[in-house]
């Protein structure tokens, strides 16, 4: 390995926790703060649509969310000695989305609080993440209580038909609607949108015709185990994703092919939230590799 190439991999992944784009700006500048804005954007409706749905208990769990990650983040910042930043909120409500909505209340607040610590303080907060936090905060929870919250349908899963008729169409509807708010934010969250639907497609297509496919038709994987909800806004967070256009390219479609794989492969109905945290695991090493390839140096 060069020289130039080491100290590369040591100013994207030891110096300071974040992984700066060729541009020189940080994840948790303006891009962080536009990300968070429009994830709340589609929020707030999303819980007003979970709750006509689901009951006003729906609320009830964003409220503990957004208490218990606060508290999390007040901690760290008065150690810190910093202000709070806000994102919190945006991840807690997001959080709630990704929960089925009969979850107990002391469930909500432990996966909001582990989220904000494990996915998001420890790295140095809002900004310097390298995981999505809603994810970690989630997959904490499946994997400790499965028979909890693998047991019914939630938001970002899209709605039963049989309880709650055309529920898939107005979910999905609104969750397009987030993903547009996203692209608003930044344009360049289309390149992840657009791959991680193609890299789907691609495998989809391959597996269609064999019994390994999951699914009556190609379209249904979209609408079903929260694939779009992430596709459209927890795979878009700019601290978890590459930072140029190349790796854009390159992560989404990770994430496309990884979801279908899993979920053809094993009766995995949450194969789109490990994909993500994969496509985050890789997204420095993509953006290691990218910077190598189109020559750009450590400058």
């Amino acid at each position: 390995m060069s020289e130039d190439t080491t100290k590369l991999w040591v100013k994207l992944l030891v110096s300071d926790g974040t992984r700066p784009s060729p541009g020189g700006t940080t994840p948790d500048g303006r891009d962080m703060q536009r990300y968070l804005t429009a994830a709340l954007a589609f929020g707030i409706p999303a819980i007003i649509l979970s709750s006509a749905y689901f009951g006003l208990r729906v609320l009830a769990m964003v409220v503990v969310a957004v208490a218990s990650s606060l508290l999390v983040e007040a901690a760290f910042a008065k150690v810190r000695r910093k202000a709070l930043s806000g994102g919190t909120v945006a991840f807690a409500v997001l959080l709630v989305l990704m929960l089925p909505p009969d979850i107990p209340l002391w469930m909500t607040a432990l996966g909001a609080a582990f989220g904000t610590l494990f996915g998001k303080e420890v790295f140095g907060g809002t900004g310097t993440h390298i995981f999505c936090p809603v994810l970690v905060g989630k997959g904490f929870l499946m994997f400790s209580y499965p028979q909890v919250v693998l047991k019914g349908s939630y938001f970002g899963s899209m709605l039963s038909s049989a309880t709650a008729p055309f529920g898939w169409l107005t979910t999905s509807t609104l969750i397009l609607l987030g993903g547009l708010a996203m692209v608003r934010a930044r344009p360049m969250n289309l390149r992840i949108m657009t791959s991680i639907m193609a890299g789907a497609v691609c495998l989809a297509v391959g597996l269609a015709e064999t019994s390994l496919f999951p699914f009556r038709f190609i379209g249904e994987l979209f609408i079903s185990d929260g694939f779009l909800l992430g596709a459209c806004l927890l795979a878009c967070d700019p601290a978890c994703s590459p930072r140029n256009d190349e790796g854009k390219w390159l992560y989404g479609l990770l994430i496309g092919a990884s979801a279908v794989l899993m979920r053809s492969l094993s009766n995995y109905s949450e194969a789109m939230m490990s994909a993500i945290l994969i496509g985050n695991t890789f997204a420095p090493t993509i953006d290691a590799l990218s910077h190598i390839r189109l020559g750009r140096g450590d400058s």
